[in-house]
């Protein structure tokens, strides 16, 4: 036999109380969407990068230059390309646009400057194969950047080196001031791309003249830098030359408090040569 009962039963003694209803809870207004931090240009990306920078001289009738390198695997065509020393805008108008023609070769490192392209090369005792772009631009200073922009006005590397712009090679933060000296070095020196760091994440060091394949300009022993060679994909520039020293061996005494010797060499006779004397007691 089945009973059925009705859903709301009613039992002698027993009053139902009715429950009020819970008021609905106000729908909480939507967090608006924080606006996305504009990304901050790497220093490097893609086959193109900075590897050199001097913006102040000891020289006389000289003036600032920057060096490129394509450290990817094709040539690269500049042509539409500009660059920019306080922005990243290809339309600043300071930007320098690039000569039209202009090419940059896997390995190859090439200088923009305002200084005509003999003279550059008078200056640094270049060869006629290194690639100098010369054209009105803009003087470098202190705590500036230099902007590399493609043909569609993309930004392609850039490099500051104002306070904490680069990394340097000991792994703190560039000091800022003129580009050398932001490396760690003085003021005429140029800040150089530290190839033992690679160009992923890459560091920065100053020119000495004894390191990596930097030297000391023709025209002024102050200007320090390597323009033209970046040391990637290089061991560097070699030379062919032979020496002799006459005599090889001296003694110094008392008596004989000023020896000297006569080195000669054959061959390569321009490029720079320096000679390091040891001692032995």
């Amino acid at each position: 036999m089945k009973y059925s009962f009705p859903l709301a039963v009613a039992l002698p003694g027993l009053v139902l109380l009715a429950v009020p209803s819970v008021p609905s809870v106000p729908s909480v207004p939507s967090v608006p969407s924080v606006p996305s931090v504009p990304s901050v240009p790497s220093v490097h990306a893609g086959s193109l990068m900075v590897t050199e920078i001097q913006s102040n001289q000891a020289a006389s009738g000289v003036n600032d230059f920057w060096e490129l390198t394509n450290v990817g695997t094709t040539p690269v065509s500049l042509d539409g390309y500009k660059w920019d020393d306080d922005s990243h805008n290809p339309n600043d108008a300071a930007a320098v646009a690039i000569p039209a023609g202009t090419t940059i070769a896997a390995g190859e490192s090439i200088i923009f400057t305002s200084v005509p392209a003999e003279s550059f090369r008078t200056w640094w005792n270049l060869s006629a194969t290194v690639q100098v772009v010369s054209a009105t631009s803009p003087g470098l200073g202190q705590g500036e950047s230099v902007s590399l922009f493609d043909g569609t006005g993309t930004e392609v590397t850039y490099l500051s080196y104002a306070a904490g712009g680069f990394t340097k090679s000991d792994g703190c933060a560039s000091a800022g001031g003129y580009a050398g000296a932001s490396a760690g070095g003085t003021a005429t020196q140029s800040l150089v791309w530290d190839p033992s760091f690679g160009t992923t994440t890459p560091r920065y060091t100053n020119a000495t003249g004894i390191n990596i394949g930097t030297l000391v300009s023709a025209l002024n022993a102050g200007d320090i830098g390597s323009p033209g060679f970046s040391s990637f994909g290089s061991s560097g520039p070699s030379i062919t030359l032979s020496l002799g020293v006459v005599p090889s061996t001296f003694s110094e005494s008392a008596a004989n408090p000023a020896a000297t010797a006569t080195v000669t060499r054959t061959g390569a006779t321009t490029a720079r040569l320096l000679v390091w004397p040891s001692r032995r007691d």
